[in-house]
């Protein structure tokens, strides 16, 4: 186990549990992304694997695991997920973080099905479609507050290990243009 330069107060990197492993991999993704390093993975990584892998301090437990909270949604977002601290060492779980990680990607499949259907988006790319999330997210501010998933998309890429996961799966799912 490292010690995070030896601050006080600060959480410590750790291997994840078996229960927490378990727990992990019982979230419900849309695809089966990869979540290995992109652009041309050699190996297949799922969710388990990228977490077990992380070197931000993750918390054993927070307030999504202590509700027992099964997934994340439009409807209880803010209630476990403060904007304020997302980013901070140590304030979510491995298991909440998965959960951002899915939820965030549902975001993204929605939009993508949206954009796809809508005839305005032919050749999909994992940027347009951030491009995409952001101008949803700018149209919508008002209108939704807090209740609007772009914006909770942007709170979550807050989180560095919520925004390398995103990111990997994002490009190994629908590409980059550069």
């Amino acid at each position: 186990m490292n010690e995070l330069a030896g601050q006080p107060g600060v959480a410590r990197f750790r291997e994840l549990s078996a229960d927490e492993l378990i727990e992990i991999s019982r979230i419900s993704l849309n695809f089966a992304y990869n979540f290995a390093e992109p652009p041309a993975p050699r190996i297949r990584w799922g969710l388990t694997d990228f977490l077990a892998h992380a070197r931000f301090p993750l918390a054993r437990t927070d307030a999504c695991d202590k509700w027992r909270c099964r997934c994340l949604s439009i409807d209880n977002y803010s209630r476990f997920i403060a904007e304020r601290t997302i980013a901070e060492p140590g304030g979510l779980s491995a298991v909440t973080v998965a959960k951002v990680i899915g939820y965030c990607l549902e975001i993204a499949e929605v939009t993508a099905e949206q954009m796809v259907r809508s005839g305005r988006q032919t050749d999909l790319s994992g940027d347009v479609l951030l491009e995409e999330i952001t101008r949803l997210r700018s149209l919508y501010r008002k209108k939704l507050g807090e209740l609007s998933p772009w914006l909770h998309f942007y709170i979550s890429v807050r989180h560095p290990v919520v925004r390398h996961g995103i990111n990997n799966a994002m490009i190994n799912r629908w590409g980059c243009r550069e």
